[in-house]
């Protein structure tokens, strides 16, 4: 099953149990307090990857649900990002490029989460055109088209150009801290995948 959707019938509900509240509290918590220190210097792009490795590490030893979990929680947390922050300044987006680039080494499924992520924001992501029926009313327009209701056409381009600029960030980065020299990056990969598979 596709990532998105096992997400919204399966791996959600299962966490709305009181049973897990506690870790899902922690996970939002840990994630968004490291994903929002992100800067462009080699300190913080390394202990904010520890920080995330730590929680991801923590959640794949409870149970596939836990880590599926926290994957997506970490990939809606940059996607969030790349929308609010480096839409307005497209520089930025080497750094969050470069902390992902370092958690894809020991925590290769979080690739395809970024990618639902990214993709299900920013449709223009995959050479597909999604099509609008000639009935569609313009809500249903702006739908496809990921426009939210009374969005700035500004503001709307801005988050877009976001969430391209992290994915062109992550094809090109290749990491200054090298956790594994057996291993290749080859980032340019990513940017091949373009079925989309992620979030139908």
């Amino acid at each position: 099953m596709a990532i998105i959707p096992r997400m919204k019938t399966e791996i959600n509900p299962y966490f709305k149990a009181a049973a897990h509240r506690d870790f899902t509290k922690s996970v939002r918590k840990e994630v968004t307090m490291s994903v929002g220190q992100i800067t462009n210097t080699v300190t913080v792009i390394k202990n904010v990857f520890m920080k995330l490795d730590k929680v991801l590490d923590g959640a794949q030893k409870q149970s596939p649900q836990h880590y599926a979990y926290a994957l997506n929680q970490t990939a809606k947390s940059f996607a969030r990002q790349a929308e609010t922050e480096i839409g307005t300044a497209v520089h930025r987006a080497f750094a969050f490029a470069h902390v992902l680039v370092l958690l894809f080494w020991p925590h290769p499924q979080l690739k395809d989460y970024v990618l639902a992520r990214l993709y299900k924001k920013c449709p223009y992501l995959i050479p597909y055109y999604p099509g609008v029926p000639a009935n569609a009313t313009p809500e249903e327009r702006k739908a496809k088209l990921r426009i939210k209701p009374d969005e700035d056409v500004n503001l709307y381009l801005e988050r877009m150009a976001g969430d391209a600029a992290l994915l062109a960030a992550i094809a090109q980065t290749e990491p200054l801290i090298k956790l594994d020299d057996t291993v290749a990056w080859g980032g340019w990969r990513i940017l091949s995948r373009t079925d989309g598979a992620w979030c139908k």
